[in-house]
C-alpha cells in the first residue's frame, strides 16, 4: 500500500516538483495550496506524513493559517511526521518551526532526490515507532528484571519509562511526550551516566539524518520543561564538546 504524504505549498511550482519527486519515488501524493485546504485534505485522507511551506497563502475567504499553524493542528492528535520545506531560511523560524512540533526543517531551493530521501528518513522511523510499541516486541534489557513475557519499564529515580506502551510517568504522574520526546527520553535513559554524542543521539532518534542538528537542541529542551513542569528532576546534562547524558 503507497505510503499518503500531504504536500502544502501556495507556490504551484514548488508543490508540484515536490509532489512529482515524491510520486516518481512511489508514494502517493495529496496536495494543497493553503492552510485550510491543507488541514481539509488532512481530515479527509489522513496521511503518514506532511511537507509544509511556512508561508501559506490566504484562502477565498480571507482566513490566514500559516504552516506553523498547520503543524500545530496536524500534531495535536497524534505524532503524525512532518516535515518543513521553505524558503523562509532565518534560524528563527527554524526554531519556531521545530518548536511547534516539526521533525524537521529544511530549506528551499532543494535537490528533489533530496527532499525525498529526508521524507523517507521520517517514514522509516515512524514505522520502525509503529514497529516498537506493537505487542510482539524485541527483547531489550529492563531495569525490573522482567523477561521477553513481562512488562519492559526503565526505572530511574522519578522517571517510570513503559517501553511496551510507551508511556511515561514522572514521580509517578503520566506526563504526555511527543514521539521524538519519548524517543530521546529513551536513548539518554538506557544509560544515565553515559555521555552519548549528537551525531549517536541524532542517529539513535532520527535515524538517517541529513539536517540541521538544532532539532536535537530544541527537542531537548521541550523535553525538560515537561520533566521540570512535571516535578522531576533535570535531564539532558550537556557535557562540554561531547554530548549529553540523562543525569549529571
Amino acid at each position: 500500500m503507497p505510503v499518503r504524504i500531504l504536500v502544502a505549498d501556495g507556490d504551484g511550482d514548488s508543490r508540484s516538483l515536490t509532489a512529482r519527486a515524491l510520486g516518481a519515488a512511489g508514494h502517493e501524493t495529496l496536495e494543497a495550496a493553503n492552510g485550510s485546504e491543507a488541514l481539509a485534505r488532512a481530515r479527509e485522507t489522513p496521511p503518514d506524513l506532511a511537507v509544509l511551506e511556512v508561508a501559506l497563502p490566504e484562502d477565498a475567504d480571507g482566513t490566514a493559517i500559516d504552516g506553523f499553524d498547520v503543524c500545530r493542528e496536524l500534531r495535536r492528535d497524534g505524532d503524525l511526521p512532518v516535515m518543513f520545506l521553505t524558503a523562509r531560511r532565518d534560524p528563527v523560524d527554524e526554531l519556531v518551526g521545530l518548536a511547534v512540533g516539526a521533525d524537521a526543517y529544511l530549506g528551499k531551493p532543494m535537490m528533489p532526490r533530496l527532499v525525498v530521501a529526508h521524507a523517507e528518513a521520517l517514514l522509516r522511523r515512524a514505522r520502525r515507532v509503529g514497529a516498537e510499541a506493537a505487542p510482539a516486541l524485541r527483547a531489550r534489557p529492563t531495569t525490573d528484571g522482567g523477561g521477553d513475557d513481562g512488562p519492559r519499564t526503565l526505572a530511574l529515580d522519578d522517571l517510570a519509562i513503559d517501553l511496551d506502551a510507551r508511556e511515561v510517568h514522572v514521580n509517578g504522574a503520566p506526563t504526555e511526550l511527543t514521539r521524538t520526546e519519548y524517543d530521546l527520553l529513551v536513548a539518554l535513559a538506557r544509560n544515565p551516566r553515559r555521555v552519548l554524542t549528537r551525531e549517536q543521539l541524532l542517529e539513535e532518534v532520527w535515524g538517517d539524518w541529513y539536517g540541521s542538528d538544532h532539532v536535537l537542541d530544541v527537542h531537548l529542551s521541550r523535553l525538560r520543561a515537561k520533566v521540570l513542569a512535571a516535578g522531576g528532576q533535570r535531564i539532558g546534562h550537556a557535557v562540554r564538546g561531547v554530548g549529553f547524558r540523562l543525569r549529571p
